[in-house]
């Protein structure tokens, strides 16, 4: 029996934590670049303005400045270059370090990046418990929001990765949720479009 309940406490915190995740995906899609029908871009430098909806095809799709934006990406985006070549128009981060240098690097080549901010995981070592240790993180993430929200590459954030996985018996800390939403409030709050 104790068994059972254990399955079913770590089933409840998972199905939390993945519906949490989602949520914040959905709800934490932010800036892009104002790119034209045909794909180039409109010369600003202003943050435009990202909904996700549902489109005439019944699925859910990106708008940016009202147009639909489909997006064709990679995770990496390490050739730039070839990526555009290939008809992809995105690509993601897993972390914001040389993050105006990447934005800038996309702006070349007219992609949009999906910006990763990165809070630590506990499977390597990082203590939710820890108050200061996630204070001194958050800090970290508040300055890369403020640095990068208008850049007019930034498609969206990207709040955390892979925060759930644990290695054996190990019990996932609940308060990695409560971290995730302090940063997706705080870009709400910061970052309007």
């Amino acid at each position: 029996m104790k068994t059972l309940k254990l399955i079913n406490m770590e089933t409840s915190v998972f199905r939390k934590g993945i519906k949490l995740f989602i949520t914040a995906v959905l709800l934490i899609i932010l800036n892009v670049s104002c790119v034209s029908k045909n794909g180039e871009e409109s010369g600003s430098n202003s943050p435009s303005h990202v909904v996700i909806k549902k489109a005439g095809d019944g699925r859910y799709h990106f708008f940016v400045n009202k147009e639909q934006f489909d997006i064709k990406g990679v995770g990496g985006g390490r050739d730039l270059e070839l990526l555009q070549k290939s008809g992809g128009n995105s690509f993601r981060t897993w972390g914001s370090r040389n993050g105006m240098q990447i934005l800038d690097e996309a702006k070349k080549y007219n992609l949009m990046v999906a910006m990763g901010l990165s809070l630590r995981q506990q499977l390597h070592g990082f203590d939710y418990n820890d108050t200061s240790a996630v204070a001194k993180q958050f800090e970290s993430i508040k300055e890369s929001v403020e640095k990068y929200k208008n850049h007019p590459n930034l498609l969206c954030w990207v709040a955390g990765n892979e925060l759930n996985l644990m290695s054996g018996n190990d019990q996932l800390n609940p308060k990695v949720y409560d971290a995730l939403k302090e940063v997706v409030d705080y870009i709400h709050k910061t970052d309007p479009n």
